[in-house]
């Protein structure tokens, strides 16, 4: 990406190619995939982080991007491995799963050759899903993970935005939570009205 213009492809990964692991683009029982849905890296790059579906996160070295070598993975055992999101100090990975009832998992990647699992992120009992995701199948799943200091955010579908205190990353420790109103959705075409200028005001 040195050329944003002209971005040139130096290396790849695959499980497939790589682990031999591979499987049909659809199986009974489930959604076993072995796909990659997203990637992050450490800040300095040297370390990629693959949402790699049923495999759960692969980590892979990637110092030299021309010959990425695998670290590790994570075994989650709910599949669907959506999304993931590296602590401060980076030895704390917050990983998320696509599919109904799915929770977030904190693992310890500080060996990435053998992730720990540390806990599972659920939210209070009473809590109940809402709004435009309250009849679907995700509507209690999460989406994405985000975090700062020891503080983690979790999109959490119909559950809106959680936040959960991870001082103690063994023992997440529920905050609260956002979700807004039914009134507050806001279509594309109602935004565009609210920005447009009065008529005759100047633009």
């Amino acid at each position: 990406m040195s050329n944003p213009r002209k971005p040139a492809e130096v290396g790849g990964w695959s499980a497939c190619r790589d682990l031999d692991e591979c499987t049909p683009l659809s199986a009974p029982g489930g959604d076993h995939r072995h796909l990659v849905h997203s990637v992050i890296t450490n800040a300095a790059a040297t370390r990629a982080y693959l949402s790699y579906w049923r495999l759960g996160t692969v980590i892979l070295d990637i110092s030299d991007p021309t010959k990425p070598s695998y670290l590790g993975r994570t075994e989650t055992g709910q599949g669907s491995a959506h999304s993931s999101w590296l602590m401060r100090g980076e030895s704390i990975l917050l990983e998320t799963h696509e599919l109904a009832h799915g929770r977030p998992v904190i693992w310890y990647v500080a060996d990435p050759a053998h992730p720990a699992k540390l806990a599972t992120v659920r939210l209070p009992a009473h809590l109940r899903p809402g709004g435009a995701y309250s009849g679907l199948a995700l509507a209690d799943s999460v989406h994405d993970p985000k975090a700062t200091g020891r503080y983690a955010y979790f999109s959490w579908y119909g559950q809106g935005v959680a936040l959960f205190d991870l001082k103690n990353p063994r023992k997440p420790r529920f905050v609260t939570r956002f979700r807004p109103p039914r009134s507050a959705t806001v279509t594309a075409s109602s935004a565009r009205a609210r920005a447009a200028p009065p008529s005759g005001a100047s633009s």
